[in-house]
């Protein structure tokens, strides 16, 4: 069997010895120190820093920088030495050849496994007692081993008993003072590496930006990774000093968020968000004016940080421009016109369908193509969700947002946490739309409390649960278009056919008597603004196209 001798690789610097976790490592001391149960045990999801606490305390023994583990011997198993050994423990000679070599190891050893869990392979766990009883007999022999959360929930089910002989230590996720003091430590290594400077500036946005990303891996490896990118990008593009820029470009191209939305100024896009939306959507100023306060104070921290930025349920007549508004909020919040998904819910009508937007568990068809709502979100979590027609889809369906809306986060198919903090979940329902243009027709406000609780409540609550109503942060009613607001979203219309077609210069001579006269003829107040567009686009895309071919 394989192993390192810990104190000569601490000697050579070929282990670790940069880890922000005092009070964990005193811990470990502790334990190790003990008569009774003095074996370690650290568990804790990918990213962690496992492996790097564990190298840590070796190393700071080495080194003798811990009082008391002077004459201790420090030994490193291979995992793939001990894996191999292990897959022959059928044998009974095999099994006592490894108990015995663990028996007469010298006093004061500590035996390292890292990835305990890869060593497992398909044998019967409760062996594994039986293997590592002398470890659990003398008290100068202690067992420090490392696993990744998930298997050891699931091997601790299989055999308690064996985990009762460790002290565990569950490693948190790292938060920004830990992870900066980790980076701050690692920079010397990677200038030496890259040949590259790194300032204060560049490292503060790495612990900054690292957290937004959404990985399987955890903070600090998370960040340690978006520098080691952000240093090759460096390192590429000839530059000598890793700058901010360079970590925000690969932020972006990760998110999808434009570096130039990082780099814009955050608080002036949030002051003008309401007069940003209201440039591309016509008529819905109250309901503009609410949806960019409850946005502006989820971008600036202020609101629940465990909730998604911002969640809305849309209610009125088709075509006033519901789908047009979350367009423009993604774009104009995001960045991106990539920042948007839409989800037809009527195509979620039965119980079963619950697993497309999830993905399927493991074993089951389809289980590795992930589910439609978790894979938007983990791919691009700085985006919004448009779930169009909810009061469609199947009522458990509804269970899975009242975790997005509680927590900000979802468990796929796979088990996997979905961050949902970082994005904005749009519902929309044609529900209650006569009672909207009635209330309209004669001057009601209706996005007033009273109307909403006292009008629209009770139709609501006829197809939704109370609980999941009450998780929306507004409901927000859109009003019916009068032609005022059809001729304004007319002109837009024209100026987008417009700078589509730019590279022929062709400009629209409007008169507006004409335009007013054809928009009164063809409006209809249960589509809204659609026949116009539609008439618009085929207007002028014809007089475009005749116009290119006579030329």
């Amino acid at each position: 069997m394989i192993y390192y001798d810990l104190k000569i690789e601490a000697k050579r610097k070929s282990i670790g010895n940069v880890v922000a976790r005092d009070t964990e490592l005193r811990r470990i001391a502790r334990t190790l120190k003990r008569q009774y149960n003095n074996n370690c045990l650290i568990r804790g999801d990918s990213g962690t820093g496992k492996t790097a606490l564990l190298e840590a305390f070796a190393y700071q023994i080495a080194e003798n920088k811990i009082p008391g583990f002077e004459k201790y011997q420090l030994a490193k198993l291979d995992t793939t030495s001990l894996k191999r050994t292990i897959a022959g423990l059928a044998n009974p000679e095999v099994a006592a050849h490894l108990i015995g070599a663990f028996r007469n190891l010298p006093e004061n050893t500590i035996v390292f496994i890292d990835d305990f869990e890869n060593i497992i392979l398909e044998n019967k766990f409760s062996d594994f007692n039986q293997i590592f009883e002398p470890f659990f007999e003398r008290t100068d022999l202690q067992l420090f081993i490392t696993i990744s959360e998930n298997r050891y929930i699931k091997l601790h089910e299989e055999n308690p008993s064996f985990f009762q002989n460790f002290e565990q230590i569950n490693l948190k996720e790292s938060d920004s003072k830990e992870t900066s003091e980790i980076i701050t430590a690692l920079a010397s290594s990677f200038e030496k590496e890259y040949g590259i400077t790194i300032g204060p500036e560049a490292i503060a946005t790495v612990v900054d930006l690292a957290k937004k990303i959404s990985s399987d891996k955890k903070s600090p490896l998370r960040a340690i990774h978006l520098l080691d990118e952000a240093l090759a990008f460096a390192k590429i593009s000839a530059d000598t000093k890793l700058e901010k820029l360079h970590v925000q470009e690969i932020f972006a191209e990760k998110t999808g968020i434009p570096s130039a939305t990082l780099n814009s100024d955050d608080s002036t896009l949030l002051k003008n968000l309401e007069e940003e939306i209201q440039k591309n959507v016509v008529g819905q100023d109250p309901a503009i004016k609410i949806i960019a306060d409850i946005v502006r104070r989820g971008r600036m921290g202020l609101r629940n940080p465990n909730r998604p930025t911002g969640s809305f349920l849309f209610l009125g007549p088709s075509g006033v421009g519901k789908t047009e508004l979350s367009k423009v909020l993604a774009k104009t919040v995001y960045g991106s016109e990539r920042a948007f998904t839409r989800i037809d819910m009527s195509e979620f009508g039965e119980q079963h369908t619950v697993q497309r937007l999830i993905g399927a568990p493991p074993g089951y068809v389809g289980f590795e193509a992930g589910g439609q709502l978790t894979n938007a979100i983990a791919e691009q979590p700085y985006s919004l969700i448009l779930l169009d027609e909810i009061e469609k889809a199947h009522s458990k369906i509804f269970d899975i947002f009242l975790q997005v809306f509680d927590d900000g986060r979802l468990s796929d198919g796979q088990g996997k946490t979905i961050n949902f903090t970082n994005s904005i979940v749009i519902a929309t329902s044609n529900l209650g739309i006569n009672e909207i243009a009635e209330a309209f027709t004669d001057n009601v406000d209706v996005n007033s409390p009273e109307f909403i609780e006292a009008t629209l409540m009770p139709i609501l609550m006829q197809n939704f649960r109370t609980e999941f109503l009450n998780r929306f942060d507004a409901i927000i009613v859109f009003n019916p278009l009068n032609i005022e607001d059809l001729i304004k979203i007319a002109m837009l219309e024209i100026q987008k056919i417009e700078l589509r077609t730019q590279d022929h210069k062709i400009k629209f001579n409007i008169d507006p008597e004409t335009l007013r006269s054809k928009i009164i003829s063809i409006a209809d107040p249960r589509f809204g603004a659609r026949p116009i567009k539609r008439f618009i686009e085929t207007t002028c895309e014809g007089l475009i196209a005749a116009k290119l071919l006579n030329r």
